[in-house]
């Protein structure tokens, strides 16, 4: 374009702004900018409504207890511990060395395993040992032993006692005491377990002019007995398992009293020196406990079990059915 109105060009005046142009297409989304502080929780919202409960679910089965999962899978265990902490009193004689106290030839003290050492003394003296498998048996002919701490005590409802013993009977037919509590033929609180050669005699929670409870058994042969006392509300209540080379007993009994405790124990003959033993026992053992069902079954067997000795014939050894513990 040519000037023409002179050498310095004049500006015209603005005209109105055109209309805007069509809007281009949007660009690239940014990166994300750094995320912020988390903000106040708020408060917890209201509990909702509890359902309705669901149908109950089918019983389980019957788990094993803990004293039956013990005995069968740790048997030294329970035994040891029983022995040494829990039962009042018990001996065996496995280890001349310290099961038993000599006075020249004579037996003066057989040593209990408990940690309560409440010995059986001698008042008479044994002379005699007679080698077994696994075990000695102390003999006895006119030999008494007594332990006066040893208590067999069933002194109120809920409490029980027992006591495991085998022996065998070497000869005469006439009543011998194996283990007794009294002489005194007045006494309520007689306590007794004595044999002849075909029957054991058991007074426990008796008094000492009533009848025994009679069981036929050849004493003879090495027999272990097991006899348990639980006092109930009204009276004492008995139990009593027999196992013998040819067979096993059980039996019940009620005793006449409301309740049993025997303080101090005389072995191998009556206090008074009568009705003297005529044979050999190879363990004692005696336990009190609390509660209304006794000793479980499967440790009541497992005691018999360990006591008990077999003869195959009577020129055999005795052999035990299981190692002893």
């Amino acid at each position: 374009m040519v000037n023409i109105f002179g050498k310095d060009a004049i500006r015209g005046k603005e005209g109105p702004r055109g209309p805007s142009g069509i809007e281009g297409p949007a660009g690239p989304i940014g990166p994300s900018g750094p995320k912020g502080d988390r903000g106040v929780q708020g408060p917890p919202g209201a509990v909702g409504l509890r359902g309705i409960a669901g149908p109950r679910g089918k019983r389980g089965d019957q788990g094993i207890s803990g004293v039956v999962d013990l005995c069968r899978l740790m048997p030294y265990t329970v035994l040891k511990n029983l022995r040494e902490n829990d039962e009042v009193a018990c001996f065996f004689i496995t280890d001349l060395s310290k099961d038993i106290l000599r006075d020249g030839d004579k037996i003066k003290t057989v040593i209990s395993r408990n940690v309560n050492r409440y010995n059986l003394t001698a008042v008479k003296p044994s002379k005699s040992l007679k080698k077994l498998d696994d075990r000695y048996a102390l003999v006895f002919d006119h030999s008494r032993y007594i332990g006066a701490d040893i208590t067999l005590d069933v002194h109120q409802p809920g409490y029980f006692g027992c006591i495991c013993i085998t022996f065998r009977v070497s000869a005469a037919a006439e009543e011998q005491t194996l283990i007794s509590n009294s002489a005194v033929p007045s006494s309520d609180e007689f306590n007794e377990i004595s044999v002849t050669d075909k029957e054991i005699h058991i007074r426990m929670g008796k008094k000492s002019n009533e009848k025994p409870i009679t069981i036929k058994n050849d004493t003879h042969k090495w027999t272990t007995l097991y006899v348990e006392l639980r006092a109930s509300d009204d009276k004492v209540r008995g139990s009593y398992t027999v196992w013998s080379d040819d067979k096993t007993l059980t039996g019940t009994f009620e005793a006449s009293t409301q309740y049993s405790q025997s303080r101090g124990i005389s072995v191998g003959a009556r206090q008074n020196d009568t009705q003297f033993l005529n044979g050999e026992i190879t363990s004692i053992e005696i336990y009190n406990g609390a509660g209304k069902e006794g000793v479980p079954e499967v440790l009541k067997e497992l005691i018999i079990e360990n006591q008990f000795i077999e003869f195959y014939d009577e020129d055999a050894h005795p052999v035990k059915k299981k190692k002893l513990i």
